[in-house]
């Protein structure tokens, strides 16, 4: 089923962040490093400071300087990180003006993976430094401090589904059949491992243009997604043919030796729905796979290079 109108998306995980970017994310984290640096050197007595200025233990002082000092740390690492991505986009562009796919994102042309080790892990490290950063406000503002406990318990609980998913799917991989994909041809791909989805009761299939814009909701701003175009394909179960053997198992210690399952769409011919990853309010192209297996089901989605011919 494709349509194309307009249509927000509600719970899509955006890839635009509505937070400062680049040397404004310097600027401000300047500051809170700043603070936090001061703290910990008050605390630990390397500047003069006498007992009495303290409202709390040297030791909770310097805790909280730490914690200061570790977002500032973030924030500034997040500006440099963009000054030099867009530093990187600015002279791949001047190479290939003509070829927005080379300097738009940096694409491997062979494949998009899902799903690897690095980023499991680097969701744990993540969520390890929200509760460091919360625990302070759990303890002494209780029991009020317990609303952000609350939160990173349901940071804790989406990182141990996806490390669930991980143990039974593994890694997933889309290989496209050439690169870059242009509008208004075929978008040929194929899903490795299609053992992963035997016993599936529902598997759909959704090609989507996705459209980022920061909007203002109530009395904040906000990353609302649109989706400009969609392609929708659903299946029962028996209706795709994923060869003999058992469904996944909770624990995948083997990855399955099985064909790929080819996938093959027909892209409108819509220039104005190319992708611009590198924009501020990006447009892409992404599949969702998602089939419904007993146990944990499987969803991975792939970000595609769907690009207008120059």
């Amino acid at each position: 089923m494709r349509s194309a109108g307009k249509r927000e998306l509600v719970g899509h995980e955006t890839r635009r962040s509505v937070a400062l970017k680049g040397g404004c994310a310097v600027l401000f984290g300047l500051p809170f490093a700043a603070m936090g640096g001061f703290m910990i050197l008050a605390s630990s007595g390397v500047l003069p400071a006498e007992d009495s200025s303290f409202h709390a233990s040297r030791l909770i002082v310097g805790a909280i300087g730490g914690l200061f000092l570790l977002a500032g740390l973030v924030v500034i690492g997040s500006g440099v990180a963009g000054l030099l991505r867009g530093l990187r986009v600015r002279r791949r562009q001047r190479e290939r003006p003509w070829e927005p796919w080379y300097w738009d994102h940096p694409w491997d042309p062979q494949a998009y993976r899902l799903g690897t080790v690095g980023k499991t892990v680097t969701d744990v490290v993540g969520m390890v430094a929200v509760s460091v950063f919360v625990t302070p406000f759990c303890v002494y503002f209780f029991p009020f401090g317990l609303v952000f406990g609350l939160l990173a318990a349901v940071g804790w609980g989406f990182v141990a589904y996806r490390w669930l998913q991980r143990l039974k799917y593994g890694a997933s991989e889309l290989q496209f059949a050439r690169f870059p994909f242009f509008l208004g041809d075929e978008l040929d791909a194929s899903l490795g491992g299609s053992a992963r989805l035997r016993g599936y009761t529902n598997l759909k299939l959704t090609l989507r243009c996705v459209e980022e814009k920061v909007e203002r909701r109530g009395k904040s701003n906000g990353v609302v997604a649109y989706a400009l175009y969609e392609d929708e394909r659903e299946y029962a179960a028996g209706e795709v043919d994923l060869g003999q053997g058992p469904p996944a198992r909770l624990v995948a210690l083997i990855t399955e030796d099985s064909p790929p399952l080819q996938l093959s769409f027909r892209l409108p011919d819509q220039p104005e729905l190319s992708t611009s990853l590198s924009a501020d309010e990006p447009r892409y192209w992404e599949l969702e796979v998602k089939a419904e297996i007993p146990g944990i089901d499987y969803k991975a989605v792939f970000l595609l290079p769907v690009y207008a011919r120059a």
